[in-house]
């Protein structure tokens, strides 16, 4: 005789499948996030990131949260109560996410030798620094700070000799840039 279940697994990869769409939309929705899509792996031990000139390796860590659904919600289908439970627990689990995204990458850039220490410093001599280290990009490059630290940049603009070294910096990447570019012409 087969056993009685109380589960409704149905019902159950239904909730799943919903946070995950919701996870996913406001994982897009961030700033930060959006630039490393969710992909969905297998995965057990530690990720190697960077391997010279110095290794770094980083474990993968659980995110938890907290919440609390009172049966009445489902018995009585509260889709509000539903909404502010799912999208508060999914929010705190990418806030810890995020942060961990943060640790990363200021963690790689210091293992790759991109790394470089503005404090005290004046915004656009560290700025021409980063440049200068830096890939060149045809695009340009997306900078993330506080409100207050562009509030001081705003204030304090490039002098014309900074101005300048911007110049001459970018123009000498992109000249290097597409000095090792392959020609394309037919003989």
């Amino acid at each position: 005789m087969p056993t009685l279940s109380l589960a409704l697994p149905a019902y159950e990869a239904a909730i799943n499948a919903l946070h995950d769409e919701v996870q996913l939309t406001l994982h897009m929705q961030d700033e930060i996030l959006r630039l490393f899509p969710p992909v969905y792996v297998v995965h057990i031990g530690t990720t190697r990131l960077v391997s010279s000139p110095n290794i770094l390796d980083k474990p993968i860590t659980p995110k938890k949260t907290k919440f609390s659904m009172e049966p009445a919600m489902f018995l009585q289908t509260d889709v509000d109560k539903m909404k502010e439970v799912m999208c508060g627990m999914t929010q705190s689990l990418l806030d810890q996410l995020k942060q961990q995204t943060v640790e990363v990458m200021l963690e790689t850039s210091e293992a790759v030798g991109h790394s470089i220490d503005g404090k005290g410093r004046n915004y656009w001599d560290t700025y021409i620094e980063m440049l200068e280290k830096a890939p060149y990009s045809e695009t340009g490059y997306t900078v993330f700070m506080n409100e207050e630290t562009e509030k001081k940049i705003k204030e304090t603009p490039p002098t014309p000799e900074q101005k300048q070294r911007i110049k001459d910096v970018t123009k000498a990447k992109r000249e290097e840039f597409y000095a090792k570019q392959r020609s394309r012409r037919l003989l």
